[in-house]
């Protein structure tokens, strides 16, 4: 089933800021600009290390897709779409890392709310820290993915290529009409003076 254009969503647009707490251990905030992205775009925030007492050996963000199919006994497995390092080893109090995480190499729907009453299809940032001892700690956020409509545009393009095009017709015409009015007007001046020189003999 093919969603219709209309039920893509893109809701309120809004930072995303989680806060991250490990009893007096580990303290990180993390801060993206915004919840909405085009499915071609990138995802920019940064992960800021306010505390740090405790041995992390690396961290990750993956993009998981969520189908929900209303009125089924059981949910479906969330899918991991795409995983990125953030960092290997651990880092020290107030350390900052940027994210840019690139969507276009994956095959991304946009978010899908209440399809037909059918089914949702939902995105979300799961964050995955790992210390030294090997526990794992997780978060997660929604984001909401979105598709650029550019029919408008191409639209507007193509109209403006057949504008152009029509306008280099015209001026091309206009210009071979100028060619051929010269060219009659030599030969109007050549007629006119073999005339005269005829006449004088």
């Amino acid at each position: 089933m093919n969603p219709k254009e209309e039920l893509i969503l893109k809701e309120d647009d809004e930072p995303i800021k989680l806060g991250v707490g490990i009893k007096d251990l580990l303290k990180l905030s993390i801060d993206f600009k915004s919840r909405n992205a085009d499915c071609k775009g990138t995802l920019k925030g940064v992960i800021t290390f306010n505390n740090v007492n405790l041995g992390l050996k690396f961290m990750e963000i993956q993009i998981m897709r969520r189908e929900i199919i209303i009125g089924a006994e059981n949910e479906c497995e969330p899918a991991f779409l795409a995983k990125f390092e953030i960092m290997d080893g651990g880092p020290i109090k107030n350390e900052k890392i940027p994210i840019r995480i690139f969507l276009k190499p994956y095959d991304l729907t946009p978010t899908y709310g209440n399809v037909d009453n059918k089914f949702f299809v939902k995105y979300f940032l799961n964050m995955v820290i790992v210390d030294s001892e090997e526990q794992r700690y997780f978060k997660q956020k929604e984001i909401v993915l979105f598709r650029v409509r550019k029919k408008k545009e191409s639209a507007l393009k193509e109209q403006e290529g057949w504008i152009t095009a029509n306008l280099r017709d015209i001026i091309d015409e206009e210009s071979e009409s100028e060619n051929e009015e010269q060219k009659d007007e030599i030969k109007m001046k050549e007629v006119e003076n073999s005339d005269e020189v005829i006449n004088t003999s």
